[in-house]
Order: C-alpha cells, then structure tokens, then sequence
C-alpha cells in the first residue's frame, strides 16, 4: 500500500509539474502570436512619411485623417468641439452626433501609453495606436475562444483551441488594413472591446460566485458600451447576445440569476451609451431591431419568470399543448411591438419589417450607398476568395470552416437523439448553403436578387425553423425537454456569432472581416477535438488507419492555410505606405498650406474631405462621414455634371467656397457622382470610358493614317441622327459602342472627323462626333454631340516601354461632353469665374519630363488614367445670387431610394 501510495504521490507531482509548465508553454506561445501580429503590422512603418515635411504621416486610407485631427484637438484643448466648423461648411458638424470614444482614446493613448514606446507626437502615437490595440484584442480573443470551451474540453484543449485561433486571427489578410500601422481606423479597437464583452458576459453567466458574476456583468456592459461609442458594428454584440439569450430561453436555461445578470449587463450597456452620443437615445434603443431585440426577449423571459405564460395557458385550454416559452415569445413580441409603436409611432412595424428584409437581400438601397465600394454587395465568388488558400479553384480555409461550423453544430446538439441530430444536421446544411451560394455570381441562376435567389435563401431558413420546430415541440410533448438544457450557451454564442458573419460577408465588402473571429475559432476546434479524439480513442486497425490519414489532412491543410495566410499577410503589409498618388496629394496640401488663407473653404467631390482638412487645415463642404448626403447630390448635379457655370457658381456661393478641386481619379468616379447628382430619372447618370489605341487595326493610306481606338460600353442615352438620308436610332442602354476612328496626316494632324461605331441588333453603324480635343477644342458643324478627349498612353511590351503621344482617349456622351468637369478639367476651358491657381502634376509624367524636355501634355494612361489635381479659385460675379435652398440638408425622398 505504501508503494502505490508512493507512486501516485509521484504521479501526481508530476502531472502537477506538468501542467504547471503547460500554463508557461501556453503564455509563451500567446506572446509570441501577439509578436507575430505586431511584426506584420508593423512592417510599413518605415514608408509612413510626408514627402513635404519629412515627418510622420498616415497611411493610405482616408477616415483616420478625421479622427487624428480631432485626437489633436482633443490633446490641444482637452475636450472636443461642439462644433467642427472645418465640417460641412458653413453651419458645420455637431460632434456628438460622432462615436467619440475613438479620437478621445487616441489622444489618451499618446498621452499615458505613447511616451513607453518612445512617442514624441500625436500623428505617431496615431500610428502605432491600431498595432498596440490589435495587440491587446489576440488577447481578448485568446480569453474569450478558451472560455468557449474550457469547461467542454478541459484547459489543455481550450487552450490548444485559442492559441491556433489567435494565430489565425493575427495572420488573415482581411484585417490588415483595419489593424495595421499608420490606419487607426475604428475596428483596431473595437474587436478589442467587443471581445472582452463576450469574454465577461459568458463569464458572469458561469461564474459560481454570485456577486462576482455581477461585476463581470457590470465589465461585460461597460466594454459593450465602448464599443458602442466607437463603431457602429456594436450591433454584433447585442445581436448574437440577444440570439443567444431567445434560444437559451426556449430551450428552459433562462433562469432568475441570468435574467438579472443580462439584465444588469443591459442597464449598464444603455447607461454609458446615452449620456456620450445623441445617436442613443432611450426612443432609439427601443425602436431599433438591434437593441430592441434584446429588450423584446427580456419581456418574454420576465413574462415566463413571473409566471404569465403558464396563467395564460391555464385559463385557455386550446394552449395547453403549447411550450410555455412560446407563450412567453409571443406576448413579448406583442408587447413589444405595443412598446414600439407607443415609442416610435405607427411605421414602426412596417419599417422594421422592411430594413429586416432589405438587410438580408439588399443592404445597400440608396444612391450613395450604392456608390461606396466597401458598401458593394459582394458576390460568393468575390468573399469566398479572402479564406484561401486557392488550390485549383477549390478555397481550402472557406471549405474547412464550413464543415467546421457542421461539427460545431453536431456537438451543439449533442444531448438530443441521435435520429433528431441527422434531421438538423441536414436542414443546417441546407440554411448554410442558402445562405452562402443563393448569391453566388452576376450572371449566375443565383445572382442574390431574382426570384430563384430570394427563394433558395428564404427556403432554406424556413426548412431549418421547421425542423427544429418538429423537434422542439416533440420534446416538449414528450416530456424530453430537459436535454435542452444540456445544450451549452457558449456554443450557442459563437454558432450565432458565426451566422451573423455570414449575413454580413453576403451583405457588404466592408463587412466580410466580422466572418475571420468566428471561422478561426471553428477551424482550430475542428481540427483539434477531431485530431486529439481520434488519437485517443480505441479502433479498428482499418479505422485507425483511415482516422489516422483523416487526421494527417486536416493537420497538413490548417498548417499550409497558417504558413500561407502569414506569407500574404507579411508580403502584402509593407505596402500600406502612402502612394506615389498619396505624395501627389501632400505635395498639393502643402501648396494649400502656405499658399491660401486659413479661413479658405473646399470644394470636391466627398472622397478627398479629410484630408483636406487635415493635411491641408482648410474647410470643406463635403467628406467622407457623408452627415449631409443632399449637398453631395447637388454637388454632383450642379458643380461636376451640370453644364452651367450659373448654377455651379451660385451653389458653390451660398457655401462661401473660395477654392474648387478636382483629382483625376474623379474621371473613374463620374458614374458614382452622376447617378447620385441625377434626378428621379437619372438624367445625368454616365461614364467616362477609356479607349486604347489598337496598332493592329491602324490603317495606312498614300495621305494619311487611320487610327483605331478599341473600347466598349452602353450608350447612356438615345441617339437620333439623319444619316445619308437614313434617320438612325439608337436607344440608349441597348445601342453599344465599339470604339473610334481617328484619320490623321503623317504629321500627326486631324484630317476629317472622327468616327464612333456603334453596334444595335448585330448591325454596325458609323457616325460622326461632334467634338474633338488633342491640345484645343474643336467642334465640327454636323455630328452626334458626343466626343473625344485624345492623350498619350505609355504601355510595357516585351519588357520594353512604349510611348505613344495620342495613344488613349475619353469617350464623352452627349451627358458628359460639355459637363462642367469636362470643361475645367479636361479642356482647360478659360473662365474668368474659375482662376486655375495651381496644378499638382502626377509622378510619373514629372519622370517622363524629366526624360522628355518637350512632354507638356497633364495626361497619361499608364495602367489607367493619370492625371493633376487641379486647384480653381473662384471669382463670383457681383450679380450671383444667394439661393438659400442650397444649404437645405433634406435628401428629396423621391431620390433615397430609386
């Protein structure tokens, strides 16, 4: 007896040893993932300079130019403005309609933590401020992935989970651009606080002391409250608590203890939200289906606490065989849609109904969402790519994290019969393909908006509710509910975190990254509870051997999809530097700086605001937050497409601007400009196409050369023209162009008209163009009214650059041929209103020149088109007249939406 008591001692001591070690082997390696993550994100910090000063500088993004300068102000004066005058001139922007926290932590940041790291200024405090706050959010994700599992798996595998997780949260290309040096965006915080929030809600849930689970419900509402006052994705947060919560209350687990911890989590969230944003208020909680789901549930589980259901059910016999929950679930949608009409008035339902659908199918509704890339709907084929690696089409991380989400469901489920298990195992799998492929491709059955698209996704969130109805109301009849309560709430949170995610990457580009948190936990717990029980588990020598190689795959792919998200992650993240276009523009701010007065005020289209007032310290009309997003639609009409130098000049007048702008990139941006600067039937919406010259049909004769420039797009409009005694008609949006036809002498000069050719129901029409520009203006007496703008191209063949003096043109509509930025900018047209004061020209037609002495030409293809800002001041008439309707801020309702 005292031998084997000797050698348990031993047994013990040394499993004590071990574990003891295990705590330090997993520290390390956490610490050397958070290492991992600050290396990649700080591999650009040597590119993060101003050209002109020499200095520290963001890098090639614009919101956080915003949110330096008001961390600026904010170290400066201690407290932000009421009013950003530098905003939406002339009656500027009230601050606290901002998320606020972010500029404040800034600043807080340079103040307390940027002198450890050797900060001498806020701009660089900005700098490392994303790398420092990613640095701390592995470590919330690390806290939050382990508490997921711990008490399922025990500390070793949880542990195991989180660490592979966190590597693969720090290694996912998708959030180096939010995270990164020099880009203190918004999210570099945020997932920090939103983390934590999960981290210390589940821990209140599961906390066996009962004041203490009260404090970390207090932390869970004050880290959820941060998030809320700096991004807009707090949402996340109060929807997958608030699914989490519903399905917990049906499935028996709500008791009084969580429903006094969320609420108390609840109270504090709303408490810190209020006072800090005009944003939240009570009304606006309450009615929003974002925070006023929570609420509603809370209703449904104080109705079944108190007892309301099972009185209902009592004095109705046609309920009696009704769950209680259900009861409960619908009194508290009736009582609070009752709350949220009281609050919100009658639309309440209709509209909730509507953005519940419309952010489903088609988040993106208005003009001008529809006009801002990351607010794109993106396709499966275009998401899918970010969880590679591709290997001959197939996306290994996208397909391992689908199966990954199957095993996690399957283990959700598993206190139910295993019959009722394949039954919800195969409608999930159907909700999962629903959900991703119903949009798949734009030219595909499934292109996300037909009426096979909507179907296929609806149906199959309606097949996985009916099932899970059939079951959930079999247990209940059959008196099995208490398997309900087998189910983990972890497990739920992170399945509904996962779900969320997949609604936001089919919803907005902006919104894939909310998908890599959850689709590296699914992944790490995949591969390690399948891999560590299949190694300890007792089979045949057959299924060992086929365990064994199903193992070895899994290890093999989630090792090649680590060591390849880190190489992308690391090749790609020394390019987030200012651009030889991002020099151009500090090279033009710095001539604004020294060269106007500070009273100046902007205006451009809404891109370029923050850096104006930023990089420049000037005021601006538009930016980037879009607070007024009627002024971009009259800027559009009026100041960019329109064709009156009027109108462009009285609205530019009743904003008091002094400079006007235009960049080159505008010229690709005309489509977004034009449709939101268009009336209900969209007049002036267009492009601005390039053509490129194709030497292979160029065409010589004894006189001259005949030069043919390839392109093609839908004319925006229809064309009436009398053709050799033939009138010819065109209807714009079916009628194409299929390039242009431009005879020249050998001495490069026009000889006769150019030639657009047009394409309508297979036959080819050739028409003259009216309007022609290579170095002036010219307009012939006959001809469509429409043009084109010549400049030279410089292409790479064979290794070999080519330069070509007319090599490219813009195709210009009769929409677009005499628009006020075709006239200021393209044709440099003299106008006494608008004084061309300076000129930034673009890098590498300053090299050209250098190589060229005779090159004067503003205009070059070279991988696209590029070109100068160019800056007007303005001289008004003294007749102009203040039109007061201009400074309205009320988008036309008729416009929001077509």
């Amino acid at each position: 007896m005292d031998e084997e008591r000797i050698i348990l001692e031993r047994k013990r001591k040394i499993i004590s040893f071990v574990k003891k070690r295990y705590d330090w082997i997993t520290y390390i390696l956490l610490a050397i993932i958070v290492y991992l993550s600050v290396r990649i994100r700080t591999k650009n910090l040597p590119g993060l300079k101003d050209v002109t000063t020499g200095d520290w500088t963001l890098g090639p993004d614009l919101d956080p130019f915003l949110f330096l300068r008001w961390a600026k102000y904010v170290l400066e004066h201690g407290s932000l403005m009421a009013i950003d005058t530098m905003r939406y001139f002339p009656i500027g922007f009230e601050t606290n309609q901002e998320l606020l926290l972010h500029p404040y932590m800034v600043a807080w940041f340079h103040k307390i933590i940027g002198p450890i790291f050797g900060s001498v200024s806020i701009t660089y405090s900005a700098v490392i401020y994303p790398v420092f706050f990613f640095a701390l959010t592995v470590i919330a994700f690390f806290l939050f992935t382990r508490k997921v599992f711990v008490d399922s798996l025990g500390e070793i595998k949880a542990n195991a989970i989180a660490l592979v997780a966190s590597f693969f949260l720090s290694v996912i290309p998708l959030l180096i651009p939010r995270t990164i040096a020099g880009i203190p965006e918004k999210e570099s915080a945020a997932l920090f606080f939103m983390f934590m929030a999960f981290y210390l809600f589940i821990s209140s849930w599961k906390s066996k002391h009962k004041y203490g689970a009260y404090v970390f419900a207090i932390l869970s509402g004050l880290f959820t409250a941060g998030m809320a006052l700096i991004w807009g994705g707090f949402g996340y947060i109060f929807l997958t608590l608030s699914a989490t919560i519903l399905l917990m209350f049906l499935l028996g687990q709500m008791n009084k203890s969580r429903f006094f911890l969320t609420l108390v989590w609840l109270f504090t969230s709303f408490a810190f939200m209020i006072p800090f944003s005009s944003r939240y208020t009570l009304s606006n909680l309450f009615s929003s289906v974002t925070t006023g789901s929570i609420i509603i549930i809370l209703l449904m589980v104080g109705a079944n606490l108190i007892g309301l259901d099972r009185k209902i059910k009592n004095k109705i016999k046609k309920l009696e065989k009704i769950p209680l929950p259900i009861i409960s679930l619908v009194l508290g949608l009736f009582a609070g849609l009752v709350l949220g009409v009281i609050i919100a008035g009658p639309r309440f339902i209709s509209e909730n109904i509507g953005n519940i659908y419309f952010n489903l199918v088609k988040p993106a509704q208005s003009r001008l969402i529809q006009t801002v890339s990351e607010n794109r709907q993106p396709y499966f084929v275009e998401w899918t790519n970010n969880f590679g690696p591709i290997i001959k089409g197939f996306p290994l991380f996208f397909w391992l994290f689908f199966v990954s989400s199957g095993y996690l469901f399957w283990n959700m489920i598993k206190p139910l019969l295993k019959k009722d298990r394949i039954i919800l195992i195969f409608s999930y799998f159907v909700l999962l393909f629903s959900l991703i492929f119903s949009r798949y491709s734009r030219d595909h059955l499934l292109n996300g908006e037909n009426l096979a698209s909507v179907g296929f996704y609806f149906s199959g969130v309606l097949l996985f509710l009916f099932f899970g109805g059939l079951i959930y109301h079999k247990y209940y009849s059959q008196n099995k509910e208490s398997l309900f309560k087998l189910i983990k709430p972890e497990f739920v949170l992170l399945f509904s975190f996962f779900i969320l995610g997949l609604i936001s990457a089919r919803g907005a580009v902006r919104l894939i990254l909310i998908l890599v948190p959850s689709t590296s936990i699914l992944v790490s717990y995949f591969v390690v509870d399948y891999v560590s029980k299949t190694l300890t588990s007792y089979k045949s020598q057959a299924n060992k051997i086929i365990s064994g190689l199903i193992c070895t795959l899994l290890v093999l792919a989630i090792i090649f999809s680590g060591v390849y998200f880190y190489q992308s992650s690391n090749s790609v993240s020394g390019a987030y530097t200012p651009s030889v276009y991002t020099h151009q523009w500090q090279k033009a701010m710095f001539w604004v700086r020294e060269n106007t007065r500070a009273d100046s005020v902007f205006a451009h289209w809404w891109d370029y605001g923050y850096w104006i007032q930023s990089l420049g310290e000037r005021a601006t009309v538009l930016d980037g937050g879009n607070a007024q997003s009627y002024w971009n639609h009259l800027m559009g009409r009026h100041a960019l497409t329109g064709t009156s130098n009027q109108k462009a000049l009285e609205f530019l007048y009743a904003h008091n601007v002094t400079h006007f702008l235009i960049d080159s990139t505008d010229i690709g941006k005309y489509g977004a400009f034009s449709n939101i600067g268009s009336d209900i039937n969209y007049d002036r919406a267009s492009n601005l196409p390039i053509f490129l010259k194709n030497k292979k049909s160029t065409q010589e004769s004894k006189t001259s050369i005949s030069l043919f420039y390839e392109g093609g797009f839908l004319i925006d409009s229809d064309i009436i023209y009398e053709n050799n005694g033939e009138q010819v008609f065109l209807p714009g949006g079916n009628a194409g162009t299929l390039g242009v036809v431009v005879e020249k002498d050998f001495e490069g000069n026009l000889k006769g008209q150019p030639i657009g050719i047009f394409v309508y129901n297979n036959q080819q029409y050739n028409l003259p163009l009216k309007y022609y520009y290579e170095k002036e203006f010219i307009e012939f007496e006959e001809g469509i009214d429409n043009g084109i703008f010549i400049f030279p191209s410089l292409t790479t063949e064979g290794g070999t650059q080519a330069f070509d003096q007319s090599g490219a043109l813009i195709y210009l509509s009769n929409k677009t041929v005499k628009s006020q930025l075709a006239r200021l900018y393209l044709y440099e047209e003299s106008e006494n209103n608008f004084e061309l004061v300076h000129l930034e020209t673009d890098f590498i037609i300053e090299q050209i020149r250098l190589q060229n002495q005779g090159f004067e030409n503003e205009f070059i293809y070279f991988n696209g088109l590029r070109g100068p800002i160019k800056i007007w001041e303005l001289n008004y008439p003294e007749d102009i007249s203040y039109i007061k309707e201009y400074l309205d801020t009320e988008y036309p309702e008729e416009l929001q939406f077509t």
